[in-house]
């Protein structure tokens, strides 16, 4: 049986979760201990609404992917774009470049793979559906994840 890790860690930056801020030490046991056969990441949506730099997002989502490719020998890691939000929608352009930045990887990395769930979760004029989002215009209702799910289960392998 497959076994996948999706990392939706809420209220924090995943990468930073399996990220020490000391360089020389890499915080991923929790990862490596399942041994999944492909694993998710959700990144960049908090990083941008806390002022982080794209640059430096990538150089995050990069040194995550060679680690675990260290530790657990070319395992497939699908990167989930920052979604759109009602609530960050003035830091749109940011998502969509940061969102452009992960598909350019994903395309030159044969065990990366990027799921753009920006565009599902707009309504016909371009913005977030509002049906998507609990009250706070950030978080997701049920048909938000409902929605995740449908294209997460595209890239399972």
């Amino acid at each position: 049986m497959k076994k996948y890790l999706i990392l939706l860690v809420l209220g924090i930056a995943s990468l930073q979760v399996l990220l020490s801020r000391d360089p020389t030490r890499f915080q991923c046991d929790i990862v490596i201990k399942y041994k999944p056969d492909q694993i998710f990441i959700y990144e960049g949506d908090n990083d941008i609404a806390g002022g982080k730099k794209l640059s430096e997002i990538m150089k995050d989502a990069k040194k995550i992917v060679r680690e675990l490719n260290k530790k657990l020998n070319t395992i497939p890691v699908a990167f989930i774009s920052p979604k759109p939000s009602l609530a960050r929608w003035d830091l749109k352009e940011e998502y969509i470049e940061l969102n452009l930045r992960f598909e350019k990887y994903a395309k030159r990395k044969d065990q990366v793979d990027f799921i753009n769930i920006w565009p599902v979760m707009l309504n016909p004029e371009g913005e977030p559906t509002a049906e998507l989002f609990i009250e706070d215009g950030l978080h997701m209702s049920k048909s938000g994840y409902d929605l995740w799910a449908g294209e997460i289960k595209k890239y399972m392998k």
